[in-house]
């Protein structure tokens, strides 16, 4: 079952829909640390700084037919030229200066998309990375009737990026009082399901997502050997 990808180009409002079958999907979460060495300390005192989440997406888009393939062909042909900024004339018109950034909005399903349920159109972001990668050993179809006018669509097409999220709201824990219980700040996130609100409960109540781990049982120290070192199977001698 092939479930829509959209990308939304912020700037221009334009879009592209794709029926996308995912076969790799990673999601990132790269945490950024100051850490400062001290004289006579073994470990450096960390500080913490941000959070920074990217996605990692391929999937493939299959065409039943010569209509669908040159659809996607062409569909993604404007996605590409979306990946450019917005220019717009300064002075007399002679020189340009980048008005927009191409920054997007993506969306597929739950798994890229808004967590506040804020913006239905998609999860904010920039691509570092995007490739459209044509299976060579899938059918194509051609259209025109000489090299002057000859036109290829491939019938599978597979796409890959990688995605860096800006957050449009505040994340984290807001630590309850004595009357209230800690909360996430996006109670949906990442996957429009909803954060346990006793993860961090002032109540102590067990999370029932987590299963508790059992307690490691103690290991018998071994006693010592007496008599002769050698007579020993732990120790080695030499000579």
């Amino acid at each position: 079952m092939s479930i829509s990808i959209y990308f939304t180009n912020v700037a221009l409002g334009s879009w592209a829909r794709f029926p996308a079958f995912v076969t790799s999907f990673k999601d990132n979460l790269n945490l950024e640390w100051s850490q400062d060495s001290v004289y006579g300390r073994m470990d450096p005192i960390a500080t913490y700084k941000n959070t920074r989440r990217s996605i990692s997406c391929t999937f493939t888009i299959p065409s039943n037919n010569f209509a669908e393939a040159q659809a996607y062909n062409e569909g993604f042909a404007d996605l590409m030229a979306m990946m450019y900024p917005v220019f717009a004339a300064t002075g007399d018109g002679s020189t340009t200066a980048i008005q927009s950034s191409p920054l997007f909005k993506v969306r597929y399903a739950n798994l890229i998309c808004d967590a506040s349920g804020a913006d239905p159109v998609g999860l904010l972001g920039f691509f570092t990375e995007f490739k459209y990668d044509p299976n060579n050993d899938s059918n194509v179809f051609v259209s025109g009737s000489s090299d002057a006018d000859f036109k290829i669509y491939y019938q599978s097409l597979n796409c890959s990026f990688t995605f860096n999220v800006l957050h449009t709201h505040r994340l984290g824990f807001n630590l309850g009082d004595g009357s209230s219980e800690t909360k996430f700040t996006a109670k949906n996130f990442p996957y429009q399901q909803p954060v346990s609100s006793i993860l961090l409960a002032n109540n102590n109540k067990a999370n029932p997502r987590f299963i508790p781990i059992p307690a490691i049982p103690s290991i018998p120290s071994i006693p010592p050997i007496a008599g002769d070192p050698k007579s020993n199977p732990m120790t080695k001698q030499s000579g």
